[in-house]
């Protein structure tokens, strides 16, 4: 049983078999009962062995069934009820597969029906767009045939026109070579007669006006003019001529060459003459045809205007008749799908408008929109900054337009007085400009073809002066670089003589101040010499003084020696010996004098100790040579200084210095005292000469002032000792008596 259950979960695993033959299921049992059966005797083993058919033959003779009939009844059911419960799975699998491919389909099927209602309602769509297309196109064709037929006789005309223009570009260039031809007909003539005697007769002679032979009244008056405009600035030289004028009165003939000129002159005359007169029938001709293309560049401006009127009309019909094609084919319907969640045409929550009146857009030219309307918020923001700009410009504007019509006012009114000062009345300027054109040409009339032939002249004139430019722009380029090359050559030579000009200040100033050096120098050595000499008075004045206190101290030894022999009256003491380690003698007798006598001693050997024991100096008091040293030093300091103090600031400034210098300051107090009260802030150079001048005060200044001290201390312990001596001989005391006996020993 328990290898039949694990057959089956096997079994289970894979996937299910279904057995449709009991040939196959009998001989599984035929298999399996063997193996799984008890021994059972020879009988039992014979029925074993029998097929199926006898076993069934053999059961229903009898009744009731034995245990292994049971048995296998019981295997067989439940192996039927397994079969059909692995085809009652395998059915089911099957019916949802085939429901799963049905809901599949049935959705493509609702998909292609979309689609296919979709395309219908487009080609319904593009059927009625085509009917409306085929409705216009005739009529549209027509216009538009029109259109193109009227921009290409446009577009001819042009061409036509521009051909003219270049034509007459071209003679006017032409036009102007033979002026230039002219003038250096002109020139070489007057450089050939400059200095010949008959040079007014000859230029009389060259300026003669062209004659053709008189055919035609018309020839002749085309002559006339044309004679008269290339030589109307002739007219003008011959009226401020003086010879001329003499040779009108005598009336030479000019076809004959007069006494005493060269023939070979007057021929070059002649010839000259007559190849200007040839250049001046050609500029005559190529005016001629130039008035010619004119005349048919009016006709054909004039055709050209028709024709772009009559353009304009035939594309303002086009387009009225494609914006009705437009009209029409707007009135066709289109069908869109839509989700619903793509349907936001709420008027109120959770109620919809009308679909008809919505506009479908795209996502991404929604989204294109809403940026749209913040970007014109921001250009709107832009443009109202702009107005108020514009505005204040504008106010700005009319301002000065008042302003410019007030002046011109005022201009017209002095133009005015002007006139009147000068002429009398009001002139009017363009009659001024006619009567100077009727004064050059001579006559009352001037033909309009002349006028403005003259206006071209002049305007031609004006374009090639302008030209000039162009002509040496080359040149004018060279010049620009070599002028800027100079210039950064000039900079150069400027920052270099600037750098030698500081060098040669700094070695000037060095200069000067190695002069009041020098100078400084001598003054120093004669002031050296000077304080030389005072300091070898002061040695002999401080060797008597040391001689002096020799004695003094000689004297005061003798005080002292006789102020002890009054004390121990005439008995000689031993002196004493001071043990640091062992104790004082007792006293044998007079105990209370030698106690006494030894705190005098004491008292008088710590005073009188420091005078004898330290150096003599002089008192610190200036005499009289030393401040005239210190002042003279104040004084050339300042001069080095170049530093202008008036008479009482330079008295005070002194005085304040000598104080400083009595005071016995040391060398950097004197030097922070001078820079102190100087009005000026010192630089190194003259912090030098600051120093310099504290160096030498230093040495002069007197030394300090502790031996008056000492002397006055010396006169406090002599009057003590002689106070003691008078009082123990019961004399009253007097300090009047030392100091008269030290002034006389002084």
């Amino acid at each position: 049983m328990v290898m039949e259950e694990e057959e089956y979960d096997e079994g289970s695993r894979k996937e299910p078999v279904i057995v449709t033959e009991s040939k196959d299921f009998d001989a599984i049992e035929k298999h399996v009962l063997p193996k799984n059966t008890k021994k059972f005797d020879a009988k039992e083993c014979d029925v074993a062995l029998l097929d199926f058919e006898s076993l069934c033959s053999f059961s229903k003779n009898e009744k009731k069934d034995t245990l292994w009939e049971h048995d296998i009844r019981t295997r067989r059911l439940q192996r039927k009820l397994f079969e059909q419960d692995v085809i009652i799975d395998e059915m089911n699998r099957k019916i949802t597969d085939f429901d799963d491919k049905v809901e599949k389909l049935n959705t493509e099927r609702f998909q292609a029906e979309v689609d296919a209602k979709i395309i219908d309602i487009f080609m319904v769509t593009v059927h009625q767009e085509l009917l409306i297309l085929k409705e216009f196109e005739a009529l549209e064709y027509t216009l538009q045939s029109k259109v193109n037929q009227k921009m290409s006789e446009v577009l001819d005309m042009r061409d036509i026109i521009d051909e003219i223009s270049s034509k007459i570009v071209e003679h006017n260039s032409d036009i102007e070579k033979a002026q230039e031809k002219i003038k250096s007909i002109t020139v070489s003539f007057t450089n050939a007669v400059q200095d010949n005697k008959f040079f007014d007769f000859l230029r009389k002679v060259f300026r003669k006006k062209y004659k053709p032979p008189k055919v035609h009244k018309d020839d002749e008056s085309s002559s006339e003019s044309s004679s008269s405009s290339t030589s109307s600035t002739e007219s003008d030289d011959d009226g401020k001529s003086i010879d001329s004028r003499d040779f009108g009165i005598i009336k030479q003939d000019l076809n004959v060459c007069p006494k005493g000129c060269d023939p070979s002159v007057y021929e070059y005359t002649i010839n000259s003459r007559s190849e200007r007169h040839q250049v001046e029938l050609l500029i005559k001709e190529v005016l001629k045809m130039i008035e010619v293309l004119k005349k048919d560049l009016e006709i054909h401006n004039k055709k050209v205007k028709v024709i772009e009127k009559d353009l304009q009309t035939c594309q303002d019909e086009l387009e009225k008749y494609q914006r009705q094609k437009q009209d029409k084919l707007n009135e066709v319907r289109t069908t869109v799908i839509l989700r619903l969640d793509q349907m936001k045409h709420l008027a109120e929550e959770y109620k919809t408008s009308g679909i008809m009146d919505t506009l479908i857009f795209s996502k991404e030219r929604l989204s294109y929109l809403y940026k749209r309307v913040e970007e014109l918020q921001i250009e709107t923001e832009h443009q109202v900054s702009r107005h108020r700009l514009n505005v204040k410009h504008y106010t700005r504007m009319q301002t000065d337009c008042r302003y410019m019509a007030t002046r011109i006012k005022y201009l017209q009114e002095v133009i005015t007085d002007k006139m009147k000062m000068k002429f009398g009345k009001v002139i009017d300027i363009n009659e001024i400009e006619v009567a100077m054109l009727k004064r050059t040409f001579g006559r009352d009339d001037l033909h309009d073809l002349e006028e403005v032939l003259l206006k071209k002249i002049v305007h031609d004139l004006r374009l090639s002066m302008m030209d000039i430019k162009g002509l040496y722009i080359d040149q004018l380029h060279f010049w620009k670089e070599k002028i800027s090359q100079t210039q950064k050559e000039l900079t150069y030579v400027l920052r270099h003589n600037t750098s030698q000009q500081e060098l040669l200040t700094y070695l000037v100033n060095e200069k000067v101040e190695l002069a009041q050096s020098l100078m400084s120098q001598e003054k120093k050595k004669l002031h050296i010499a000077s304080v030389g000499d005072i300091t070898r008075r002061y040695s002999e004045e401080i060797e008597k003084l040391q001689a002096i206190i020799s004695e003094q101290n000689q004297q005061i030894q003798e005080l002292k020696d006789e102020i002890k022999l009054l004390r121990t009256k005439g008995m000689v003491l031993k002196p004493k010996e001071v043990k640091k380690e062992e104790p004082e003698e007792e006293p044998v007798a007079w105990e209370h004098i030698k106690d006494w006598g030894e705190e005098i001693e004491e008292e008088e050997e710590e005073s009188l100790r420091k005078p004898f024991s330290t150096e003599i100096v002089i008192p610190t008091t200036l005499q009289e040579k030393s401040q005239e040293v210190a002042t003279e030093l104040i004084q050339e300091m300042l001069e080095a200084l170049d530093v202008k103090l008036t008479k009482r600031s330079n008295e005070n400034f002194v005085k304040e210095i000598l104080g400083s210098v009595m005071r016995g300051l040391s060398m950097t107090e004197l030097v922070e005292e001078l820079v102190r009260n100087l009005p000026i802030e010192p630089d190194d150079v003259q912090r030098g000469i600051i120093e310099t001048t504290a160096e030498q005060l230093y040495v002069v200044q007197e030394p300090d002032a502790e031996a008056e001290d000492k002397f006055f201390s010396c006169r406090e312990i002599l009057e003590d000792i002689v106070d003691e001596i008078l009082l123990v001989k019961g004399e009253p005391h007097s300090s009047s008596l030392v100091w008269n006996i030290l002034l006389k020993e002084w």
